[in-house]
């Protein structure tokens, strides 16, 4: 998984940079350019979290901690549609 939204941007305009005579796969094409900005902007946000808050402590006992981590949702603003399937772009 990248962990680097500088990497997301870049994958975000490798998508944008496809072409295709086809409307609906040129539109496949700026959909996946539209969630690699998302997460890019996802992990910013949390990374934000992070520098302000510091990092998660670590309470109770490992099954807890499992537990918490099956519950936990990425920070996604109310306006942004989930982001769809993502795979690489050809190369």
């Amino acid at each position: 998984m990248l962990s680097d939204p500088k990497e997301c941007k870049k994958r975000a305009l490798l998508w944008r940079a496809q072409t295709s005579q086809s409307p609906e796969v040129r539109q496949k094409f700026a959909d996946l350019a539209q969630t690699w900005l998302l997460f890019a902007v996802q992990l910013e946000a949390q990374r934000a979290l992070i520098d302000h808050w510091g990092p998660p402590k670590r309470t109770g006992s490992p099954q807890e901690r499992e537990d918490t981590i099956d519950r936990w949702q990425p920070i996604r603003p109310s306006s942004v549609p989930a982001p769809k399937r993502v795979i690489d772009p050809p190369r």
